[in-house]
């Protein structure tokens, strides 16, 4: 065994710097909210759907990771990105960027003001 070996198993068995605690804690909160966020999300959504449309069925969510964005996708659409950085809520431009200026912040008391059934709002200037 190489000492290279040694500091690689060293820093892997929890040696971790007061830096690395709290970027360690920040992400677990996001990834609370963002939940939190996603299960209001999708009851508003299932609610809707059976009320107005009952002969159809639910929608599929899914959410995936990117290094700067979360996507959150309903069906075959992308229905918002969730900025990483900020927890900011972006109406998408396409299917893999996002749009310019937040609609909202999944960090607010209500999350779900910036958006509605069909995605995050337009912007009223």
């Amino acid at each position: 065994m190489s000492l290279r070996c040694d500091l690689e198993n060293d820093v892997k068995l929890g040696k971790e710097t007061p830096k690395e605690k709290m970027e360690r804690k920040e992400m677990e909160k996001f990834d609370e909210t963002l939940n939190e966020f996603f299960i209001k999300l999708r009851e508003r959504d299932n609610k809707y759907m059976t009320e107005k449309f009952e002969n159809l069925g639910l929608n599929d969510w899914d959410i995936s990771f990117g290094r700067k964005f979360v996507k959150i996708t309903r069906g075959s659409s992308v229905y918002a990105f969730i900025d990483i950085s900020n927890g900011d809520i972006l109406k998408p431009a396409s299917w893999r960027a996002p749009a310019k200026h937040a609609r909202g912040n999944i960090f607010n008391d209500d999350p779900l003001v910036g958006t509605d059934i069909y995605g995050p709002r337009y912007i009223i200037r």
